[in-house]
C-alpha cells in the first residue's frame, strides 16, 4: 500500500522499467492544478521512463476535469524524447491500469495526480484480467 507519494512513484517507475510501449488509462490523467502542471509532467515523465519509451498511449476523460497545460506537457515531453504520443477520451474505463508492453499490467488505486494523498494499492493486474481489458481496449478502438 502506498501511502507516500515518492514510494508510489518509485515502485511505478520500477513497474515500467524496460518498457517500450505504455498505455495509462487514468480518468484523471489530466486533471490538476495548472500552478503544479510542471511537477506532475515531470513526475508522470520520470515514472514513464519517457527518455526510453517509445510509445505513450493515454486513455482520459474529459468530463474529470482536465488542465489543458498538463495534456499540452505530457505531449510535449514525450515528443521531446522521442516517443510517439496519443490519447483517447473514454468514460468507459473507471479504473486506473498502467499497461507495459500489452504484457504486464499494474492497477493503481487513485489517479497519479492523487498518488501518496490517501491510501492506495498497487496490485498487479492477473494475466487473464490483462487479456480481457486489451480485448475490450481494442474492440472499442480505445489504444
Amino acid at each position: 500500500m502506498s501511502l507516500d507519494r515518492g514510494q508510489g512513484l518509485r515502485d511505478i517507475r520500477a513497474f515500467t522499467s524496460g518498457t517500450t510501449k505504455l498505455i495509462v488509462i487514468d480518468p484523471y490523467a489530466y486533471a490538476g492544478e495548472s500552478r503544479e502542471s510542471g511537477r506532475y509532467v515531470s513526475e508522470l515523465a520520470k515514472a514513464a521512463h519517457l527518455p526510453e519509451l517509445k510509445a505513450l498511449h493515454v486513455v482520459f476523460s474529459s468530463s474529470r476535469g482536465n488542465t489543458a497545460l498538463i495534456r499540452k506537457g505530457i505531449a510535449r515531453v514525450a515528443r521531446e524524447s522521442g516517443a510517439k504520443f496519443t490519447d483517447t477520451d473514454s468514460d468507459l474505463i473507471h479504473d486506473r491500469i498502467w499497461i507495459a508492453d500489452r504484457e504486464r499490467a499494474l492497477v493503481v488505486g487513485t489517479s497519479f495526480g492523487g498518488l501518496g494523498s490517501k491510501a492506495a494499492f498497487l496490485l498487479p493486474l492477473p494475466g487473464i484480467d490483462l487479456k480481457e481489458l486489451l480485448r475490450f481496449l481494442d474492440e472499442r478502438r480505445l489504444v
